[in-house]
């Protein structure tokens, strides 16, 4: 996927992939706490339950998917100590 055709990792790519997937995170974070904020008080009816655990799940997966996003910045940074970007030259 970040591969070059003579073998070796193409860093724009794998920079740009970082950048955007940050820049969507945050927005999706906005746009959730937004629907959170706007939603009209469900304390007393049976929905309250359903609403808790959707906004505890979504939390949840914008913690994996920040996860995500290091992981990806990790292998970035043993490539380039590893030499792998730069074709082992």
């Amino acid at each position: 996927m970040f591969r070059k055709e003579d073998g070796a990792i193409d860093m724009v790519s794998l920079i740009l992939t970082v950048v955007i997937a940050a820049v969507t995170m945050m927005v999706g974070l906005v746009v959730v706490a937004n629907m959170e904020s706007s939603m009209p008080d469900i304390s007393g009816s049976a929905l309250s339950t359903s609403l808790t655990n959707v906004m505890e799940n979504t939390g949840t997966a914008f913690n994996f998917l920040a996860l995500g996003l290091f992981v990806l910045a990790a292998v970035f940074i043993i490539g380039i100590v590893a030499g792998v970007l730069g074709g082992g030259q």
